[in-house]
């Protein structure tokens, strides 16, 4: 895992923030001075590629941190892909930062009173987990906050930023502390990619972990088990994430009712529906409706 020491000079200002649907995402990002961008992809792997022709896997249900600091190219080859992101306009310095130097940081105090500088540690990517699913709900709370056109808005959206970053930090700090440098079997990854590319391929049927063990002709504990340790989250999670991220589509891009969204992806208790809906959004369905709507109309 590479780290990043982030000295913020000023405080940060939001310069947007929005969740973003396509069918088939592909993007071109040049250098930018004083620009950070943080990014939770929904769904729907994401590949940087640089101009040295290196490249990136970013899984979905990850968080990106980019400080465009050289230019990429960022795409996806799912069906489907969706993120939410927040980007501020900040002078600041970027420096590489080991584990070792991250746990000095981490119980650093300064004597000097003047040289106090808002600082974060933060990774190129990393997957939200049950530690830090918080960071997550933070972004999407920050584009609801954006979206208001009170007069203070700027005020508060900066401060939810700076908790982002606090967030971030910390959640680096205890994967260090943690010291786990263990990493996944090339077959685990292959079995979870598989999984996943069997629920987006069966996104309007009902789906169990029997049938995608079956389908995999692997048992439904080792499935299980690899899914987990992979991704961050169980199968049934990564399914009703990835059918609400259909729904929101429906709802907003085709203008289905909700009892029609989930129709579309073989959930027929409406009132299942609802709670899901509301536990991955923070929101209900005419809520997340009328979001979407205003924010487009920025």
């Amino acid at each position: 895992m590479e780290y990043k020491k982030l000295m913020l000079k000023q405080l940060p200002l939001v310069t947007f923030a929005h969740s973003y649907v396509t069918e088939h995402y592909q993007m071109s990002f040049p250098k930018a001075k004083n620009n950070i961008e943080i990014t939770y992809i929904e769904q729907g792997d994401v590949i940087k590629t640089f101009e040295n022709h290196e490249q990136l896997f970013i899984p979905a249900s990850s968080v990106i941190v980019c400080t465009y600091d050289r230019p990429f190219s960022a795409e996806s080859e799912a069906a489907v892909h969706s993120h939410s992101t927040v980007g501020i306009s900040v002078e600041f310095e970027s420096h590489p930062v080991t584990p070792e130097q991250i746990i000095s940081c981490s119980r650093y105090i300064s004597d000097d009173p003047h040289s106090h500088q808002l600082m974060a540690i933060v990774p190129i990517f990393f997957k939200i987990d049950q530690y830090n699913s918080n960071i997550e709900k933070l972004i999407k709370k920050l584009i609801l906050t954006y979206a208001v056109t009170e007069s203070f808005r700027e005020l508060e959206a900066c401060g939810l930023f700076l908790q982002l970053l606090a967030e971030i930090t910390q959640d680096c700090v205890r994967n260090t502390f943690a010291g786990d440098s263990s990493t996944p079997s090339p077959i685990s990854v292959i079995y979870s990619r598989n999984a996943m590319n069997y629920i987006s391929k069966h996104i309007d049927e009902k789906i169990s972990v029997s049938d995608i063990a079956n389908h995999l002709e692997i048992s439904n504990g080792y499935l299980s088990n690899t899914f987990k340790a992979i991704t961050g989250q169980t199968i049934i999670e990564y399914i009703n994430r990835v059918k609400i991220n259909k729904v929101k589509e429906l709802i907003t891009n085709k203008h289905a009712t909700l009892k029609q969204a989930g129709d579309s992806v073989a959930i027929d208790d409406e009132n299942y529906l609802s709670r899901i809906f509301k536990k991955q959004t923070g929101m209900n369905a005419s809520e997340y409706k009328r979001m979407r709507i205003k924010d487009s109309d920025i």
